[in-house]
């Protein structure tokens, strides 16, 4: 592959590819030599540009540019192809071709004439046939991969044509072609049998190939030859081949890469890792970077399908080093495409970068207006063989975390194994293999986000997770891990989907540990279009992601509309497993309590109703719900904030009974007309001072861009003490409607705490957390995430 990272060496990453580039044309020019019936120029003549030679081969004459190259491989069986070079190669690439390791760079236009018999063809039904008798196409071209390949039966000749950016030049070739008397005619003959087991008897392609992998791997310019691979197999530290399949600045041509190919290494034991070599930084038009990245996803992943690659393996595409200055932003838009594509298409997708553009690379990761690849693959040219922070070129850990991460450490290396040599690039690996998704939903309509709490990885602090709406109705799924400070470092981002398949609109998500295993899932409520509604759990991994959501209740249209219900999860029937409460309310008044208790899967069944109430007692839309134990009992309970529309305010409590439902609310605090308007009230609840009982924590904005933070202290009986007012800010710092909290002990000390989430209307955002102290109360807060403007839009994002 690749120019080295930015190092202090000798000599520069540029200039070492440029003498690579020189010794290349040198070797060519030692191997250089006319057909057996090629036509050459006169003696002492200088081409002059546009001029041209005939070159025949095979009875197929063409008109070739007079100051190409011409090399007989059958007479130099060894000569590396390469499509770097204006080339004519005659003959079958060989099997054992002498590349250097690099195998990324623009095309120019080339051509390689082989007999169709003993041809390697990896996609036959990409072909483009010419039958005998038929004149060659006169234009020709491929603006994706920059690559087609011509099946020209009258002469028995298969073609393939290379071009750089136009298509002039290979178009005048290809039209130049005529079939003579020699010429002895062929057709495409089907794909060789290459999977032969070990004592030579025929096997069928039955191995998948798999790209989960953690161990040292190498890549080549080329795929080896099956001999080299079964000695390396026996002989050297490495278990991984990273191959080419296609792109359009895949340098080196591919002689034995076939499905048969793919299907035989892999039952050797080689783990797979398809590499597609796209466009390269210089090569994207800022306009059409997206598109550009599509296609060439779409072109990746039917390459890697002709070579046996399943959905959810890894298809990594190659974006060499590029000034970060001048080309950031097209390329983390083509980047940020082709993973949307590939997801859309069931692959999971890698990046492989160079360190030197980390800085992008993690802004792929953090920044919500782009899709992030499932993989990262690094070239840093350290010499250590690990997937590091440092080696990695990230900030933290929470980069693609949970072995999500490759690193090249070592490039042009040429090593022996058996007596077999190869130049190769060195690289470790630490990937998942793939797991089969579980089933999803329909289609979900798209708003804005919504977002819980609690300890989604197991580590013993809570942590948040938020899910993010984009402009074009696409979705993500995000886990804000906590530090031992309490802050919180960028997000991971485990789950997304596609334009048009989960949106946000009738969306109600909370939290809880819904299957009791000690990490904390996330239940998802979901109102179709038709009016029927769905529950979801999303269930967390280890590294604090989330699993694909798996669908358990259901209603049919009409009976639940989500805008009218509140969610909030707790363990109600102290059995150990978290369940969710859902407070529905009518549009005449009428409300009423429900319990989903959840079963050991994670999953609900048909909810309890429990308290309601009739028509014109209370409305939905002045209630803000809360959990937690108000009473020390061990079982969950709900807090519920009423605001009147003439400022009233109280505070309630549903106590929880055995079997998960609620008893009749208990009012406590209450305040008379004109003291607080509930609009104004952002409600959440932990145990704040550590005795053992959760409390309400309230931010309130008033009407000058001040905020406070009150804590609602409880009682032995789980109602509430008048709150106590601590953290205040100036007017004017703080916009209430831009503000959504959560709780969490997100220090591990505890004791509860408050995360704000602040997303400011220029796109900014950050993340602040109100760690508390031993008497339940707030000081300033910790800011720890935060991201310039155009990131993260908090109308996309709810906290609450």
């Amino acid at each position: 592959m690749h120019a080295p990272p930015p190092v202090r060496t000798t000599r520069s990453p540029r200039a070492a590819r440029a003498v690579a580039a020189a010794l290349t044309a040198l070797a060519l020019a030692g191997v250089t030599a006319p057909a057996a019936s090629a036509l050459p120029t006169a003696p002492g003549a200088t081409a002059a540009a546009g001029d041209t030679r005939p070159v025949e081969y095979r009875g197929l004459r063409l008109d070739v540019p007079a100051d190409w190259r011409v090399v007989d491989l059958e007479k130099s069986p060894g000569t590396c192809v390469r499509f770097d070079t204006a080339t004519l190669y005659l003959g079958h690439p060989g099997a054992r071709q002498s590349c250097p390791a690099d195998a990324v760079g623009e095309r120019t236009d080339a051509l390689v004439v082989e007999p169709l018999a003993g041809a390697t063809v990896p996609d036959p039904a990409a072909v483009l046939r010419v039958p005998a008798g038929r004149p060659l196409p006169t234009r020709v071209g491929d603006d994706v991969d920059r690559e087609v390949v011509l099946s020209v039966e009258g002469a028995g000749l298969l073609v393939t044509a290379v071009h750089g950016a136009a298509t002039d030049t290979v178009s005048r070739v290809i039209g130049s072609g005529r079939v003579g008397p020699a010429a002895v005619p062929g057709t495409l003959p089907a794909p060789r049998a290459e999977a032969q087991g070990t004592a030579g008897t025929a096997r069928a392609l039955a191995a998948e190939p798999t790209t989960g992998y953690t161990g040292k791997a190498f890549d080549a310019c080329t795929a080896p030859s099956a001999s080299l691979m079964r000695t390396w197999k026996a002989d050297s530290p490495y278990a991984g081949v990273g191959i080419y399949i296609g792109g359009p600045t895949r340098v080196c041509a591919q002689p034995n890469l076939t499905a048969g190919w793919v299907s035989d290494r892999t039952a050797e034991g080689w783990h797979m890792i398809p590499i597609y070599a796209g466009r390269q930084a210089a090569g994207i038009t800022p306009a059409d970077a997206a598109a550009q990245g599509r296609a060439s996803a779409d072109d990746a992943v039917a390459r890697a399908k002709a070579l046996g690659f399943a959905p959810r393996t890894v298809l990594y595409t190659d974006m060499e080093d590029y000034p970060s200055t001048t080309y950031r932003t097209r390329v983390l838009d083509y980047l940020s495409a082709y993973s949307a594509r590939v997801h859309e298409l069931g692959f999971r997708s890698g990046v492989y970068a160079n360190i030197g553009n980390s800085g992008d690379m993690a802004a792929l990761h953090s920044n919500s207006r782009y899709t992030e690849p499932d993989v990262l693959w690094t070239a840093n040219w350290n010499g250590a063989a690990d997937v590091s922070n440092s080696s990695m070129g990230l900030p933290g850990s929470t980069y693609w975390q949970g072995r999500r991460r490759a690193h090249q450490y070592k490039g042009n290396s040429t090593e022996t194994y058996g007596g077999a040599t190869l130049n190769i690039d060195r690289n470790h690996f630490d990937v998942a293999p793939a797991t089969a998704p579980e089933p999803e939903p329909e289609a979900w309509r798209e708003d804005a986000a919504s977002r819980v709490n609690a300890d989604f990885d197991g580590d013993g602090r809570d942590d948040v997770a938020a899910l993010y709406g984009y402009g074009d109705g696409s979705v993500a799924l995000f886990t804000f891990l906590a530090r031992s400070d309490g802050g919180f470092d960028a997000p991971l981002k485990s789950w997304t989907r596609p334009p048009g398949n989960w949106t946000f609109k009738s969306v109600k998500l909370t939290a809880g540990d819904y299957d009791g295993n000690g990490r904390t899932d996330l239940a998802a409520m979901y109102d179709y279009a038709d009016g029927s509604v769905a529950l979801f759990t999303f269930k967390s991994r280890t590294d604090g992601g989330f699993s694909d959501p798996v669908k358990s209740w259901t209603t049919a249209p009409g009976n639940w509309w989500p805008e009218n219900v509140q969610l909030a999860s707790g363990d109600f029937d102290g059995n150990g497993r978290d369940d969710v409460a859902a407070f529905y309310g009518y549009s005449d008044g009428r409300a009423a309590l429900y319990t989903f208790s959840s079963d050991a899967s994670g999953g609900f069944g048909t909810p309890l109703r429990s308290w309601n109430v009739p028509e014109n007692y209370w409305w939905g839309e002045n209630v803000k719900l809360a959990s937690g134990d108000f009473d020390g009992n061990g079982r969950d309970d709900v807090a519920a904030f009423y605001g009147y529309s003439d400022g009233r305010a109280a505070l309630y409590t549903f106590k929880s009974r055995t079997d998960g439902g609620f008893a009749d609310p208990v009012r406590s605090w209450n305040v008379p007309e004109n003291y607080w308007w509930g609009e104004n009230v952002k409600l959440t609840a932990a145990d704040y001072d550590g005795n053992g009982r959760a409390d309400v924590a309230a931010m309130y904005g008033y009407e000058d861009g001040s905020v406070a933070l009150f804590t609602f202290a409880t009682r032995t009986d789980g109602t509430f003490e008048n709150p106590v007012k601590s953290w205040t800010t100036e007017p004017g710092n703080w916009w209430i409607e831009n503000v959504q909290i959560a709780s969490g002990d997100f220090d591990g000390n505890g004791r509860g705490d408050v995360a704000a989430f602040y997303g400011y209307s220029d796109g900014r955002a950050a993340f602040y957390t109100f760690t508390s102290d031993a008497a339940g109360t707030f000081g300033t807060p910790l800011r720890s995430w935060n991201v310039p403007a155009d990131y993260w839009w908090g109308d996309h994002v709810k906290l609450g």
